[in-house]
């Protein structure tokens, strides 16, 4: 009677290995080779809308992303909720979840210069060389996040950390939504502005 339960056996491996090897990419065993990925694929997505936010031309525009994946979709509209909906379609018809994802303005509003740093959602050591990047900024200056001249695309659930670069004083790493965020909606995606003050 129970041997007929081992039939399910090798089904029942078929559908769960693909879950573990999921999880693997944001295991702890190498931290170093999930910061890469997290890099790669934020990278990828920046690329991508660097190439189509000349298509976004309606009054509304937003942008979803799978960061493991590097999927991401984008929907404009003259509705605010119609746009949402297509940036999430187009995302998930690439495969797995998708969440929304921002452009990131950073204001120093220091007398100060200080250094930022972004860290993925996984990262358990906020030390400054496990950063995914760092921009220095001077008193006063204000810029959306980026590499290589690309605008990243990131979610609320990233840390952001600053420090005065002298080291005098500095600001402890948390989630982007634990910042007093002014949200701005433009007509390709939505843009978090975080100020850093005295």
């Amino acid at each position: 009677m129970k041997r007929k339960y081992f039939f399910f056996l090798p089904l029942l491996l078929v559908l769960l290995v693909p879950c573990f090897l999921n999880l693997g990419i944001v295991g702890a065993d190498d931290p170093e080779k999930t910061r890469e990925t997290i890099r790669s694929q934020l990278k990828h997505i920046a690329n991508f809308m660097d190439g189509v936010r000349s298509h976004m031309t309606n009054a509304y525009g937003a942008v979803s992303g799978n960061i493991l994946k590097g999927n991401s979709g984008w929907g404009s509209s003259q509705s605010l909720n119609r746009a949402v909906t297509r940036a999430f379609r187009e995302c998930e018809n690439q495969g797995g979840g998708c969440e929304e994802i921002y452009t990131v303005c950073v204001h120093n509003n220091t007398p100060e210069n200080i250094t930022v740093y972004l860290f993925q959602p996984w990262e358990t050591d906020f030390s400054n060389s496990n950063s995914l990047w760092n921009w220095s900024m001077s008193p006063g200056q204000e810029f959306n996040l980026g590499v290589d001249g690309s605008r990243l695309f990131i979610s609320k659930r990233f840390y952001l950390k600053g420090e005065y670069t002298d080291g005098s004083k500095q600001w402890n790493a948390r989630k982007i939504d634990e910042y007093s965020c002014q949200q701005r909606n433009y007509r390709d995606g939505w843009n978090l502005k975080i100020r850093l003050i005295p």
